[in-house]
């Protein structure tokens, strides 16, 4: 994650990709971020990137984060429901 603001275009360039901060949405009180990340640099083989091998992993990582969410352990209810909502 890179710390700093772009005005008007809220991302920039960086190894010629462009990318956006995470933390650019303030979340209300009594919710958690449920983002997770992926090291690309693990599906370049060979100096080819593996669509295939991502596009398989971004499938799993995205059911294995909705049943996380699902089946949150959270406490409080209110909590809970601000979670699923944002």
């Amino acid at each position: 994650m890179y710390d700093l603001t772009v005005e008007d275009t809220h991302n920039f360039f960086a190894n010629d990709i462009c990318v956006h901060n995470c933390g650019e949405v303030n979340l209300p009180n009594n919710t958690s971020c449920n983002l997770a990340n992926l090291n690309l640099d693990k599906f370049v083989k060979n100096g080819i990137f593996q669509l295939e091998d991502f596009e398989q992993v971004v499938r799993t990582m995205s059911t294995a984060q909705d049943m996380l969410i699902d089946d949150s352990i959270m406490k409080k209810s209110q909590q809970t429901q601000n979670t699923i909502e944002h």
